[in-house]
């Protein structure tokens, strides 16, 4: 390190630096670590000097590999525990609206429309890892993220459906306050007045799930202009529809195709979860160009976090998760490698090349670190008798 500062310092020389800003950002290299210039984040050393106290992605988080992993188990518990408890407020409210008129909504068909709509919507979530309640751009928040209009719409659809089912009169008025707290009451209630939406949209279009799906994406009014212009069929309107209503009703034909059981379509939120996870922590790493030391960090929490969630009987492991962690032990044994570290980045590499999932680039760059590192292994073993014998 002592060495790359001083190196540093004659490159900034060459920048036409004071030494005063000189002494600033040796200062700041000494307790950050500092990405080399590429052509696609250049002059890293002037972004410096603007704000030394930027937290953009030419440095390394400020915290141990510990923390950060503890925070990374914690945020998939977090996300399991609120899968467990949304998903019994979907069954417990699809069990309890399938007492009503089911003619055009079976218990079977809510269900598998609800999962989809709340996948698409929130992945389940009514609260993020910060604490708060989970809300997009537009400010619609929750399970079903659901603005004050949107939730009256819901009161409305009440009112008009209880004319003809008395059930629906016995429900208890939605409350938009308390279906947007980041609590798990919260959490219920914006479930118990999107699965009932969900139903009386099923109703309202015959079974339809397309129209229903894309009345909750673009809203009724914008729906019905476009219904009475152009015919009451979603293959009459789906060329004359938002892109983005047609990319959300495709996502959920995806999902309810998905959609076998409960426990495998839990198992299959949290696999794509920890995808994310780890796919995250794996862009950091490769960010990480040269510094061979802040690889072996990012691609460390990685195989730990794997370890820790793994232990989990719920959690299942698809080939997108696995073709991540094969490409996490290629990296970590390259940063092991580059370190001298050669037994174990010897393990990590050798795993690669029996891993099924691996690339080709990854099998052929394994194969050759493997052989430098049983040359450099002949060269020690020969050094190593030379000391004996001189000793």
């Amino acid at each position: 390190i002592q060495k790359s500062l001083l190196a540093m310092s004659f490159v900034l020389t060459g920048m036409n630096i004071t030494a005063q800003e000189n002494t600033k950002v040796v200062e700041t290299l000494q307790e950050r670590i500092v990405e080399r210039d590429t052509p696609t984040q250049p002059n890293n050393i002037k972004n410096i000097l603007k704000d030394t106290t930027s937290t953009n992605n030419y440095f390394l988080p400020e915290r141990n590999d510990t923390t950060l992993l503890e925070e990374l188990v914690e945020n998939f518990k977090f996300y399991e525990d609120q899968i467990e408890k949304h998903s019994k407020h979907i069954q417990h409210y699809v069990e309890e609206y399938s007492t009503f008129d089911t003619t055009h909504s079976s218990k079977e068909k809510l269900l598998q429309f609800s999962y989809a709509l709340f996948t698409q919507e929130s992945r389940l979530k009514q609260i993020n890892t910060k604490g708060q309640t989970l809300k997009s751009i537009v400010e619609a928040k929750g399970v079903g993220q659901f603005r004050k209009l949107g939730l009256e719409q819901v009161n409305e659809y009440k009112k008009t459906f209880a004319k003809k089912d008395s059930n629906y009169a016995k429900i208890k008025k939605f409350d938009y306050e308390t279906a947007i707290k980041p609590t798990p009451k919260g959490g219920e209630e914006n479930i118990r007045a999107g699965v009932l939406l969900l139903k009386i949209l099923l109703e309202k279009y015959k079974g339809d799930w397309k129209l229903a799906s894309a009345e909750y994406n673009m809203g009724m009014t914008k729906l019905n202009a476009t219904m009475k212009k152009y015919g009451t069929s979603f293959e009459a309107i789906k060329e004359h529809i938002p892109q983005e209503t047609k990319t959300y009703v495709q996502k959920i034909g995806k999902y309810m195709s998905d959609f076998e059981n409960i426990k495998q379509y839990k198992k299959k939120l949290l696999e794509n979860y920890a995808f994310g996870l780890i796919a995250r922590t794996n862009l950091k790493g490769n960010k990480a160009r040269d510094l061979s030391f802040e690889k072996e960090l990012y691609y460390t929490q990685i195989l730990q976090l794997d370890k820790a969630i793994s232990k989990d009987e719920i959690f299942s492991k698809g080939d997108k998760y696995k073709r991540l962690i094969t490409h996490a032990k290629y990296e970590l044994g390259k940063a092991l490698y580059s370190q001298g570290r050669y037994e174990i980045a010897q393990m990590y590499l050798t795993s690669v090349q029996k891993g099924e999932l691996a690339k080709g680039y990854e099998k052929k760059g394994s194969a050759y670190l493997m052989r430098r590192i049983e040359r450099e292994k002949e060269k020690n073993t020969i050094a190593d008798a030379e000391e004996t014998t001189r000793k």
